[in-house]
């Protein structure tokens, strides 16, 4: 007990903590820190405004750059469509249009053909049509081809025969 009363005068005995002379001590009212902490935010509630203003005009073109994009999705589907259809088209072989003077030649040449059993060299053809070479290759051109064949004579290639694959 003795020792606890010892300490306890050595306690009471020990100087008051004061606070160094370098440090000021202040003492401020709630306004007065208010105050101070009001005017130390400033800066920073304008710097957020600009920020969220900045925040709204980047949502702003988002939305636009989405919209451009939905668009432009929309558009090359429309383009895609395009070309496949433009592919189907040209895949399918068209037949040369024939006019009633050209239908006419087609059909002499098929009654030709037939009364020769199917076949006639183009040389006999075209002397029987009376026309001239080019005249005839336009109109071979023109000829149904699951009608018509042309055929090369084995021994002269420049010698050429059309025939008849289906008599009809």
């Amino acid at each position: 007990m003795i020792k606890v009363a010892a300490a306890l005068n050595s306690f009471a005995s020990e100087p008051e903590a004061t606070a160094p002379p370098s440090e000021e001590i202040f003492v401020l009212t709630s306004s007065q820190l208010r105050q101070i902490i009001a005017e130390a935010i400033k800066p920073l509630n304008s710097k957020i405004e600009g920020l969220e203003g900045t925040i709204t005009e980047l949502t702003r073109k988002v939305s636009d750059l989405e919209t451009t994009q939905d668009t432009q999705a929309e558009n090359q589907l429309i383009q895609l469509r395009l070309i496949g259809q433009l592919r189907e088209a040209t895949a399918a072989p068209v037949a040369p249009v024939a006019g009633s003077k050209t239908l006419g030649r087609i059909e002499k040449i098929r009654a030709i053909l037939k009364a020769r059993g199917g076949t006639a060299s183009f040389k006999e053809l075209r002397r029987e049509l009376g026309l001239k070479p080019n005249q005839f290759s336009a109109l071979v051109a023109k000829l149904d081809k699951r009608i018509f064949q042309v055929l090369i004579n084995p021994r002269a290639r420049d010698e050429k025969a059309l025939r008849l694959r289906a008599f009809t």
